[in-house]
């Protein structure tokens, strides 16, 4: 069910193969700051599954360094500083189950050097940077920020659906504090175009500040 790890790093399959982790729906795995890696050395087939409304919160960084072992992202959560996924594509949902992962930090950096594809039902959400092709497909959501942020991207692909989710709290302010804004230092490309693409402005229930009517904002 819960579970917190008290200290050190956690190795699925450190120089071992074929382990498996299933963190069930409902249940929360709290690292406290710590590293978790799949998959350690030589070690293959070694599996981490999370599940319907699961949370694994607080990691420090995700490592998955060897193509033969799995993170198999279905639904629920995950909440870490920064990722270093190498070889393969790192998935965020199974298309059924809602799925986020949030980045939790500024600094943070997220290297996926197989891209990083977000499915239908699934949030990528937070802050700090992402290196690899970020893919959002139909019915995929990006939300930079963890309140009005800054998401740090390289490549984009933008599949007709996909939602690009941006709290607004002060039309007069700043980027990542008035709003939320997606830094782009790489390639956008539209694919697909139908569905329409979707751009929704959230004031988080309230009035954002300091808007004009009369004013184009863009």
């Amino acid at each position: 069910t819960n579970a917190t790890l008290l200290s050190g790093a956690v190795i699925i399959g450190s120089g071992s193969s074929n382990n498996s982790v299933t963190v069930l729906s409902d249940s929360t795995w709290n690292l406290l700051g710590s590293t978790l890696t799949v998959g350690s050395g030589a070690a293959t087939g070694n599996i981490l599954r999370i599940e319907g409304t699961a949370a694994m919160t607080n990691i420090s960084t995700l490592r998955l360094t060897n193509n033969l072992n799995q993170i198999r992202f279905n639904g629920g959560t995950i909440a870490m500083t920064a990722a270093f996924v190498s070889n393969q594509v790192f998935t965020v949902g199974d298309g059924a189950q809602r799925a986020t992962l949030q980045l939790t930090t500024t600094t943070g950096t997220n290297i996926f050097a197989g891209n990083l594809l977000i499915m239908s039902n699934a949030t990528l959400k937070g802050t700090g940077t992402i290196r690899g092709t970020t893919i959002l497909t139909n019915g995929a959501t990006i939300a930079p920020g963890n309140s009005p942020g800054i998401l740090n991207l390289t490549d984009l692909i933008w599949y007709g659906g996909a939602i690009y989710s941006n709290d607004v709290v002060d039309f007069s302010g700043v980027a990542g504090t008035g709003w939320d804004y997606i830094n782009g230092t790489g390639s956008l490309v539209f694919s697909n175009p139908t569905p329409n693409y979707v751009i929704r402005l959230d004031s988080g229930g309230g009035l954002a500040a300091n808007f004009n009517s009369t004013l184009a904002y863009s």
